[in-house]
């Protein structure tokens, strides 16, 4: 069965809690703790590498570049509900997609 970890960075550490915390959200602290602590030990620490695609959004930019420095090592993907934000890459995938990958490689292990 496959296993899906984190790749993170110290920004994407902190836009978590940036956006978890907004009031919009009903998670208590304590979750939201718990679930960065999971991250972080279970995730990858990468710095990101530089690219020259373009972003309407540059808070994108960190989570785009953090998977093109996993992608040298790693079989790593973007998954994004905001796919238009990103470039049109076959690693830059939403929830449906990721899942269909994972299914179909969990087939493949059999």
């Amino acid at each position: 069965m496959g296993v899906i970890i984190p790749l993170l960075g110290e920004e994407i550490l902190k836009e978590y809690n940036e956006v978890l915390f907004r009031n919009k959200f009903p998670f208590k602290k304590r979750d939201i703790d718990k679930m960065i602590q999971l991250f972080v030990d279970k995730g990858i620490m990468l710095d990101r590498t530089k690219t020259d695609e373009l972003f309407t959004d540059q808070d994108d930019i960190v989570f785009y570049e953090i998977v093109m420095t996993g992608r040298k090592t790693y079989d790593a993907y973007l998954v994004t509900g905001n796919g238009k934000h990103y470039p049109k890459k076959s690693y830059v995938v939403d929830p449906t997609k990721m899942k269909e990958i994972i299914e179909r490689d969990n087939l493949n292990d059999y």
